[in-house]
């Protein structure tokens, strides 16, 4: 993940902050604190797939 969806992605799941909070920490939009998120999920089920895959 790139620093910004890493550090969204950790805020949001790991320290169960909101959009908001993640928006007023980091100084990011909300649509880039969601965009962040997202993009962050779907890249982290990728390098899992690939790792899981690799076996």
């Amino acid at each position: 993940l790139n620093n910004d969806q890493q550090l969204c992605v950790t805020l949001f799941y790991l320290e169960k902050k909101s959009y908001q909070q993640i928006a007023d920490q980091t100084g990011y939009n909300m649509m880039q604190v969601k965009s962040h998120i997202q993009n962050g999920k779907r890249n982290l089920k990728t390098i899992l797939e690939k790792k899981l895959n690799k076996g």
